[in-house]
């Protein structure tokens, strides 16, 4: 699901996926392919929660999608810009 939510959000389709951070508890920001700029489990804990959900539910978790905001580049680079 998560690859699915990155994919579908115009997340860089010449990686597998999000990258996760190397501690394991957030996603990686920075200008490798795969980086995720903004998402509840980016450092900055701000923007949509749609990635998060879809990694829970990857795990295993029982997870509502429905509550989820989506995520996409655009929102991010949105977001991050203040508008």
């Amino acid at each position: 699901r998560t690859v699915e939510v990155y994919r579908s959000g115009g997340g860089d389709l010449t990686v597998p996926g999000p990258r996760i951070h190397s501690d394991r508890a957030h996603w990686y920001q920075g200008d490798e392919p795969g980086s995720v700029a903004c998402e509840l489990m980016a450092s900055n804990g701000a923007g949509s929660y749609g990635l998060s959900f879809a990694a829970l539910a990857d795990a295993g978790y029982t997870v509502d999608m429905t509550k989820a905001t989506s995520w996409s580049v655009a929102q991010c680079e949105n977001w991050l810009s203040g508008n």
